[in-house]
């Protein structure tokens, strides 16, 4: 059973389960990932970066407008979850983009902690109930990943 969350409209929401957070982000990784090593086998030893530059900002691109209008990325959407914000709305770009996700990336820089330790702390906040599936992002931007 998958907990609920009340959210300011007054709407009760299933919070996603942990293992289709993490597989969506495994997903997101691993299709960015495997972009980057086809262009490269495509390119070995080219010195044209933007050959290997330019489809992976069209990839991050193609996120950030999914991201942006549906509260979701191509791994939220294929494992049917999304984003929240506390009214129970999609919180847009500037809510899911900058606030969640460039912010979180500005913290690792300003406190200098190593990425690897950041989303072990955030894996650990989605496994521990008390966290109520929330991670550093979340709590951030008052936001919420919940089941379709």
């Amino acid at each position: 059973m998958n907990p609920e969350v009340c959210l300011e409209n007054g709407k009760v929401y299933r919070l996603a389960p942990a293992w289709k957070r993490i597989t969506a982000a495994a997903l997101n990784f691993g299709l960015a990932y495997a972009l980057l090593q086809a262009l490269l086998y495509c390119f070995p030893g080219n010195n044209d970066f933007h050959l290997v530059l330019l489809p992976m900002l069209a990839y991050m691109l193609l996120q950030t407008i999914l991201m942006s209008l549906k509260g979701q990325s191509f791994g939220k959407w294929l494992f049917r979850i999304r984003v929240l914000d506390k009214n129970g709305s999609n919180p847009g770009f500037l809510g899911t983009v900058l606030a969640r996700e460039a912010a979180f990336v500005l913290l690792l820089i300003f406190f200098r902690w190593p990425a690897g330790l950041a989303y072990l702390i955030c894996l650990a906040m989605l496994l521990i109930p008390k966290f109520e599936r929330r991670t550093l992002q979340d709590r951030f931007m008052g936001s919420v990943v919940v089941s379709l």
